[in-house]
């Protein structure tokens, strides 16, 4: 059950980081703002969004894997066993999410007034 819980709070911190940079990345457009200023409001967007899903799903994974590595073998499946399955797989999503992001992990920040 810990696995799913800390599963789906990543999810929802990194959701919640996601919409406060698209709000960002959308009055910047609104305001005329050049593409490299888009890029580096990516880039911090994915520096806090894998600063928010790391510590979160990291562990709901480790947990998750554990916990279904020492109840294999069991015949009647132990209570919590879908529970497991679900962090594992949310936590699995979440973490190969943050592959998308890689794309602006190169792009250098602007945080000049004129880049």
């Amino acid at each position: 059950m810990t696995s799913l819980v800390l599963a789906i709070l990543g999810v929802i911190a990194a959701v919640v980081v996601l919409l406060i940079f698209a709000g960002w990345a959308a009055l910047s457009l609104l305001t005329g703002a050049p593409m490299h200023v888009l890029a580096s409001i990516g880039k911090m967007c994915a520096i806090a969004a894998a600063s928010t899903v790391i510590p979160l799903a990291a562990p709901a994974l480790t947990l998750g894997v554990v916990w279904l590595a020492r109840s294999r073998g069991w015949t009647p499946r132990p209570r919590g066993h879908g529970l497991a399955v679900s962090g594992v797989v949310i936590s699995a999503i979440a973490l190969a999410s943050l592959l998308l992001t890689a794309p602006f992990w190169g792009v250098e920040v602007c945080t000049r007034l004129v880049c």
